[in-house]
């Protein structure tokens, strides 16, 4: 609860007021009796001054706090925001968090402490070991054609000839740019104004029990390539004619 105990601000006359935390609260009342007052020059004001006044003297030296308030007392007041009602101020596109910037400190906060999910399963994702990878594929993919693809690009804009050449010298015939698969030899002019996802494709093979030491091989090569990360794709049996000396591993 936010208790404000005698507030004299402007055309105030000695008002209390008890304002409820967590609560959507409407400030209502005729012209010139005070709204904005309330609103604007003692709760926000007073939220900010004692926000400012938490932090260190070098970074209170680049914002300059407000007066405090004619009032006897405020109890229970947190860190506060403030929008304006200006028509001239953002766009369409412009959200509470953008106009008060406290979307990047959310967003970090999403990051830091939040648990991502899956958009599609629902799944929490959180990092897995090598050893845990395999298994999953082993267990999941048993008898399939699958590939194993390294995420070299992602959402990302440019030509990309220079990383096609690297990956010509390394052997590897094909890239897969945005789903399709490209030949690395004679690479296209890509729209340089288009995000674009680019894999490396580094191995494929028919996931067997007999083929377990091909597959935690192909799967080092590519938690190397892609620095940590992976993709599973199949199954690949319609795209057994770009696997033929693509410089992946084959094991069939």
């Amino acid at each position: 609860m936010i208790r404000i105990h005698n507030a004299r601000e402007h055309n105030l006359k000695g008002v209390d007021v008890d304002i409820p935390r967590n609560r959507f609260t409407v400030i209502t009342g005729v012209s010139g009796s005070g709204k904005s007052t309330l609103a604007f020059d003692i709760l926000f004001a007073e939220g900010q001054r004692r926000y400012l006044e938490s932090l260190n003297a070098y970074a209170r030296q680049f914002v300059q706090p407000s007066a405090r308030p004619d009032v006897d007392a405020i109890f229970g007041i947190p860190p506060t925001v403030a929008i304006e009602q200006r028509t001239s101020r953002g766009g369409r596109k412009s959200t509470v968090g953008t106009l008060t910037e406290i979307q990047h400190f959310l967003r970090l906060l999403y990051v830091k402490l939040g648990t991502q999910h899956c958009p599609d399963c629902a799944v929490p994702i959180e990092p897995q070991s090598e050893e845990a990878i395999a298994a999953r594929i082993l267990r999941d993919w048993r008898g399939r054609h699958i590939g194993l693809l390294a995420p070299l690009v992602v959402a990302r804009k440019g030509y990309y000839t220079d990383l096609a050449k690297w990956a010509a010298g390394k052997g590897f015939t094909h890239l897969r740019v945005d789903g399709a698969f490209l030949p690395t030899g004679q690479w296209p002019r890509l729209d340089r104004f288009r995000e674009h996802n680019i894999e490396l494709p580094v191995a494929d093979l028919v996931v067997s029990a007999d083929n377990e030491a091909a597959l935690r091989a192909a799967l080092a090569r590519a938690l190397e390539y892609g620095k940590g990360t992976l993709q599973v794709v199949g199954p690949l049996d319609q795209l057994a004619g770009v696997a033929a000396g693509s410089g992946r591993d084959e094991a069939r």
